[in-house]
């Protein structure tokens, strides 16, 4: 058994999938749903009403070590606090943003990282936007790359992807930071959409 958040370069892992040889647990299907985050907190002490655990699975996306999180936060709080956090999400998980700087951002090579900051802006990523958003378009091919080293990034389908908006979050923050001013990839942003006769989704 291998847990890995990259997909691992065996040499033969196309036939490996070709013949059934290997079982594949992707990412989303490790997503908790409405109904198991309920039952999480609800084995915790936490019994939740059905709408607020459809609202706290939209808020995670299902992910286990933010609920985790969230309910560490919960432990240390008054009676009845759920809601509070939920409404200074991302605030409340300062050991979630801790975790992907030090696992996440800060072990990437700099044209990784330069991508991931100067991207953070996007609520969709495929090649030609982000061609245009960055300062230097040829990094666009590190996308597929990005992908393959498990940065918190899905496929929305037809070649497009978006960041686990947590991560997004934690990214905007973050390029606020180190690059200053966001002015310019907002500019180059605009001036592409416009040019195609869009919005940005």
């Amino acid at each position: 058994m291998l847990l890995t958040r990259q997909i691992p370069s065996f040499r033969n892992l196309a036939r490996y999938r070709a013949y059934g040889e290997v079982q594949e647990i992707p990412t989303a299907d490790l997503a908790f749903t409405p109904d198991e985050v309920q039952a999480l907190f609800t084995a915790q002490g936490y019994p939740l009403p059905a709408e607020l655990a459809q609202r706290l699975a939209a808020e995670t996306e299902g992910w286990i070590i933010v609920l985790l999180i969230i309910l560490h936060r919960l432990r240390e709080s008054r009676e009845g606090a759920l809601e509070t956090l939920l409404e200074r999400i991302p605030d409340t998980l300062s050991d979630l943003f801790d975790y992907f700087a030090e696992e996440a951002l800060n072990r990437q090579p700099p044209e990784i990282q330069r991508f991931l900051l100067q991207t953070s802006i996007l609520t969709d990523l495929d090649p030609e936007v982000c061609a245009a958003v960055l300062e230097n378009p040829e990094d666009h091919a590190l996308l597929p790359l990005v992908e393959g080293r498990g940065l918190f990034l899905s496929g929305n389908g037809e070649g497009r992807y978006r960041y686990h908006h947590l991560f997004q979050k934690f990214l905007q923050r973050q390029a606020q930071v180190r690059l200053g001013s966001l002015k310019p990839l907002h500019r180059r942003a605009a001036a592409f959409y416009q040019k195609h006769e869009q919005n940005e989704p």
